[in-house]
């Protein structure tokens, strides 16, 4: 998020379409959001997979951004929730199956968190690496979700 502003309610359709247009863009690793060398969407699934593999992942951005992401996709799944009761008998079918998937993504995810925590005030060394087959197998399993929510996406965009 950028900036807030007031302005009119926009309608439920458009809403949704917008807020899938955003998810679905940004999953293409956009120049213009991601900084070098980071990734989005399933190339930054990944990316966590190698760094976890290769013990080069930052330790305290590991635990950083699991809690963050695991958040982030229990909040599509609420989204999607939300959208599919406002856009009754729209694309019920395509709703229930992108709330899997992207609920599978925020129970891998938290598993990750749990398996990692985020230790903000200390208790982490500057600079230490995690090497952890079993979070890279946590990712993995976020990733192949994650792909497949993203279908869904695009064909949910298509039918609404």
């Amino acid at each position: 998020m950028y900036t807030v502003q007031p302005c009119e309610p926009a309608a439920d359709e458009k809403v949704v379409k917008d807020a899938l247009t955003l998810a679905l863009e940004h999953a293409e690793n956009p120049e213009k959001w991601i900084y070098p060398d980071y990734r989005s969407g399933p190339a930054g699934f990944d990316l966590w997979v190698e760094a976890l593999e290769h013990g080069t992942a930052d330790r305290f951005g590991q635990g950083y951004n699991a809690m963050v992401w695991a958040e982030c996709r229990g909040e599509a799944a609420a989204f999607l929730k939300e959208a599919k009761e406002r856009l009754a008998a729209q694309a019920d079918a395509l709703f229930d199956e992108a709330i899997v998937h992207y609920s599978h993504v925020h129970a891998k995810l938290k598993e990750l968190a749990e398996l990692h925590p985020f230790e903000p005030a200390g208790g982490i060394e500057e600079d230490e690496q995690l090497n952890s087959p079993e979070g890279a197998a946590l990712v993995r399993e976020a990733g192949s979700a994650e792909r497949k929510g993203l279908e869904v996406l695009d064909q949910l965009l298509k039918s609404i």
